[in-house]
């Protein structure tokens, strides 16, 4: 399109492949911000396609005594690898979930918009522009 989104996905995924890493800034724990917005739900998706890895060692703090603090903690316990694994396995499970439900009220509410005007919903058949769409 004229906006440039034609090709998004492709300068998105080539930026953070250049990059190698990616930040997620969470509001809050339970219900944060980033994850109910499409944009940063395919960001963390994209990243963990293509393997961007969680590096726990060279994580940053704002305050020194705070990232030497918790690095200790990380060392003394079950180590840096085992928290980068985990760390990654826990966000592309939430992601996922978070995907996945987002996906469903969607299709749910078009559903019901479909219903209330006599409209039969139509699931795409494979290889229909419409469901290239919605594959990841």
């Amino acid at each position: 399109s004229s906006s440039g989104s034609d090709n998004l996905e492709e300068v998105f995924e080539t930026n953070l492949k250049r990059i190698g890493r990616m930040v997620a800034i969470l509001d809050t724990w339970d219900q944060p911000t980033y994850l109910t917005r499409v944009w940063t739900v395919y960001e963390q998706f994209v990243a963990s396609t293509i393997q961007i890895e969680v590096d726990s060692e060279e994580a940053k703090a704002w305050k020194m005594e705070d990232g030497i603090k918790v690095k200790s903690l990380i060392q003394d316990s079950v180590g840096f690898k085992h928290v980068d694994v985990h760390v990654t396995n826990v966000m592309i499970t939430w992601i996922g979930r978070v995907l996945e439900e987002t996906c469903r009220e969607l299709l749910d509410r078009a559903r019901g918009e479909s219903m209330k005007k006599g409209d039969c919903p139509q699931i795409p058949k494979a290889g229909d522009q419409r469901s290239k769409r919605l594959s990841l």
